[in-house]
């Protein structure tokens, strides 16, 4: 399959323009955050190497909360489905809105903020714009990585989605034989 045929286009177009806005970023990282888990309450893509790990490592707790989502004119993704409905935090936040699978998180989580557009991520990490300076060549990179994955899981869900409408019209078919 193309671009064309997957319909991804536009989503490339997109990306390649926001990998070159991205530039160099203080932060202070995770670990010394005063208030935990506000980051966790947007929804985050969930890559194919994602799937691979979580696999690999027999996480099926993990593996048991991923959706789908389709939205029509954008590129399907996979996320937590509780992180769609509005103001409910991921689903391994534990009581103090610590990771419970930080060991294992999502690779959009682990790049968390760096891979995002600074007036997204400011009102949400009070880590931003303190600590240590990571390059823009490193965060561009990190971003690549990041969407190469992510793409992987999209074209994917695009076969699944494809397969799901064939599917149902081989059903309705053969339900009117």
């Amino acid at each position: 399959m193309n671009l064309a045929e997957l319909g991804l286009e536009s989503t490339v177009r997109r990306i390649t323009d926001q990998a070159a806005r991205l530039k160099a970023v203080r932060f202070a990282g995770c670990s010394r955050c005063e208030d935990p888990g506000r980051c966790c309450h947007k929804y985050m893509p969930i890559g194919y190497s994602d799937f691979r790990r979580w696999e690999a490592e027999k996480r099926w707790d993990i593996l048991r909360e991923i959706r789908l989502v389709t939205v029509p004119g954008k590129t399907p993704f996979f996320t937590f489905g509780k992180l769609l409905e509005s103001g409910v935090p991921c689903p391994f936040l534990d009581e103090r809105n610590l990771c419970r699978i930080h060991d294992t998180k999502p690779l959009a989580c682990k790049n968390y903020p760096l891979t995002q557009p600074e007036e997204e991520v400011a009102p949400v990490c009070r880590q931003c714009g303190r600590g240590a300076e990571y390059s823009a060549d490193l965060i561009r990179q990190l971003f690549v990585d990041q969407m190469h994955d992510l793409w992987e899981a999209s074209v994917e869900s695009i076969r699944l989605v494809d397969l799901v409408a064939r599917a149902t019209k081989l059903y309705r078919f053969a339900a009117t034989r």
